[in-house]
């Protein structure tokens, strides 16, 4: 076969990633980040079973999320395009805001691993060999997609091992600064409309102001008539696409300036140019998503 043709399988396979992704794990994160609002400080007051059920749906979302997500988390980390999503942890009490290597160990003292097996513990579907492990049914990508979350910032993942002697396992992460701006009006521009009303209670406390729009077109002109100080855009919208909408800005001298953060399932393979900080919608939390405006506001001043 053909370089030309083994391009147009790789560029289908992307798309069919990106769609699958889209149509499955969209409506799960709207369905799991409103429970966590509802069960959270500030819901409204639920009687104990209404709280448990609520958890219950939780729990079942969650675990059908992990399910679709592990194998395509582990085919964008194959493919190269694993792109890490820093998030704010309060550590600046123990770093005291210097430059340095942050280091976190976590020790157990279970079953361990025998020593012929430490050499395969990161490899893809490896798992070693014991009734306990079987009865655990796990996958084998756990530690894999581990090592190439922790390498995609620059940090190492070691793990130390004996059998029945427990296992340690030591994360290094390259220490990094964070300002804490609040943004002024924000324009959500996505066709998912629980994931808009997520977003928007996401934005409590930090944005003095927040719009909808439902696809780009509308976006565009809500822009022109009142631009924001950020703008969200999710690149799977009817009419108008993520991707257009944010060419169109560049090509508005009203609205090039503004700061653009993307919030999608696509793969990095279709990250559009001018796409300043790029979020997944998988597992999105209140705090990653805070920091990606962080960081896009921070780049937008210098």
């Amino acid at each position: 076969m053909s370089f030309a043709g083994l391009g147009n399988i790789s560029e289908a396979k992307d798309r069919f990633w990106a769609t699958v992704s889209h149509e499955l794990r969209t409506p799960l994160n709207s369905i799991i980040g409103l429970i966590r609002l509802l069960v959270g400080p500030g819901g409204d007051p639920l009687a104990e079973e209404q709280h448990h059920q609520i958890q219950l749906i939780g729990s079942s979302a969650e675990t059908l999320l992990s399910l679709v997500s592990e194998l395509l988390d582990m085919a964008k980390a194959e493919a190269g395009r694993l792109d890490p999503q820093p998030s704010v942890v309060d550590l600046v009490a123990l770093a005291e805001r210097l430059r340095m290597t942050l280091r976190l160990t976590v020790a157990d003292t279970g079953i361990g691993v025998p020593e012929e097996h430490l050499e395969r513990v990161f490899e893809e579907f490896f798992q070693v060999p014991g009734p306990i492990q079987a009865r655990a049914k796990g996958t084998g990508l756990g530690l894999p997609y581990a090592l190439r979350l922790a390498q995609a910032p620059g940090g190492t993942l070691q793990l130390t091992s004996a059998d029945r002697a427990g296992t340690t396992v030591t994360l290094r992460l390259p220490h990094r600064d964070d300002e804490a701006p609040v943004v002024g009006r924000v324009l959500v521009a996505d066709d998912d409309e629980d994931f808009r009303a997520t977003v928007r209670r996401m934005f409590t406390g930090f944005a003095v102001h927040v719009d909808e729009a439902p696809d780009g077109l509308v976006a565009l002109q809500m822009m022109a008539e009142n631009p924001p100080d950020l703008a969200l855009v999710d690149l799977l919208m009817p009419r108008l696409d993520g991707a257009a909408l944010i060419q169109r800005m560049a090509e508005d001298e009203r609205l090039r300036e503004i700061p653009v953060v993307v919030v999608t399932v696509a793969t990095s393979s279709h990250y559009p140019q001018g796409a300043g900080t790029v979020v997944s919608k998988h597992g999105l939390r209140r705090e990653s998503l805070l920091e990606a405006v962080r960081n896009v506001l921070g780049h937008n001043d210098e």
